[in-house]
């Protein structure tokens, strides 16, 4: 049987190729360039302040006479362009001719919505409020209250606070139907609690396995084959922009520790502060008695993927007849 289970990016995001939608990356031009990363933004506004001197250096070439002081080779024509475009204007090359005088009338224009256009997308870029939260990187299963349950847990990167925070959880299930057909379906697990008034340090979220729990029925529990993935959101108000921040994490059933529980990140210094130590975020230590008894999946050893194995989620869109192809990573 295939493994549907989905293959994931280094930070945490679905792989996934998408067939059958046209591929129109440059028709959402801004909300690409908002998601891309840092050094490809810059690289990108680089490369098109660079494409436009050079392109207009070549027109001045057309008519090297229509500007005083500049000399008939390209690096001449590069710096008054670039002097053009940034309106600099050091005066030693000035445009004597009609045809300079339009190219310096069209670069000029070029360089200030060019100006304008970057500084909107990089303002938006650094304007934009992120999460500073880390998830640790696996969950684990023992018992708590005596009753079996599953537990991750989350801490505050930022020294600041996040009000009204919230939290889900869901796990994606292999299911058939009565017609025999099989999907994939998202089942919503029960947080102990899945709202906190105020978030500052860190959070640990329990979800009971008993008689309501999808995972009840599952032969082995959290880590039964059924199990695709389970996927925690996060949203709070951020107290220093007043907005609202984001942040996610997709977990494997491979990354379900049974019978272990979370090394405690909370200590209390001589003079009464609170530490918190992130290097054990993910940090787990094994269980000993009642906390270890009879846990679901114990028994089952979850098989590692063979190294370098990429698994891909297809998502195929009926009604789009585009044939071009878009392979990326999202969350």
């Amino acid at each position: 049987m295939t493994d549907r289970r989905p293959a994931l990016s280094s930070d945490g995001s679905l792989r996934f190729r998408r067939i059958g939608v046209p591929l129109r990356r440059f028709n959402d031009l801004f909300h690409y360039l908002l998601r891309v990363n840092w050094w490809v933004l810059l690289g990108l506004t680089f490369g098109a302040y660079l494409a436009a001197i050079i392109f207009f250096a070549l027109l001045f070439l057309l008519q090297p006479k229509g500007v005083d002081g500049m000399e008939a080779n390209f690096l001449d024509a590069l710096w008054f362009s670039t002097q053009t475009l940034s309106t600099i204007g050091y005066g030693g090359m000035t445009p004597v001719s009609f045809y300079a005088n339009v190219l310096v009338f069209v670069e000029s224009f070029v360089g200030l919505a060019g100006v304008a256009i970057g500084t909107g997308v990089l303002f938006a870029r650094l304007s934009k409020p992120t999460a500073k939260v880390g998830f640790s990187d696996v969950m684990v299963v023992h018992r708590r209250d005596g009753e079996p349950t599953l537990m991750l847990r989350m801490a505050n990167e930022r020294n600041n606070q996040i009000v009204e925070a919230r939290m889900t959880l869901s796990v994606l299930l292999d299911t058939v139907t009565a017609e025999g057909d099989q999907m994939g379906r998202l089942f919503t697990l029960e947080l102990e609690r899945n709202t906190s008034p105020l978030f500052t340090l860190t959070w640990t979220a329990f979800h009971v396995i008993d008689e309501d729990s999808p995972l009840f029925d599952l032969d082995n529990g959290p880590v039964d084959s059924r199990v695709r993935a389970y996927i925690v959101t996060f949203s709070g108000i951020d107290d220093t922009y007043s907005q609202t921040v984001h942040a996610r994490k997709i977990y494997l059933p491979d990354d379900v520790r049974i019978g272990a529980r979370f090394v405690d990140m909370l200590s209390r210094l001589p003079d009464g502060r609170t530490q918190v130590d992130h290097t054990v975020l993910s940090k787990v230590q094994p269980c000993r008695g009642s906390e270890a008894r009879d846990l679901p999946g114990a028994g089952c050893r979850v098989p590692e993927a063979p190294e370098g194995a990429e698994d891909e989620v297809v998502i195929e869109v009926d009604e789009a007849g585009g044939e071009d192809e878009e392979v990326g990573a999202g969350g």
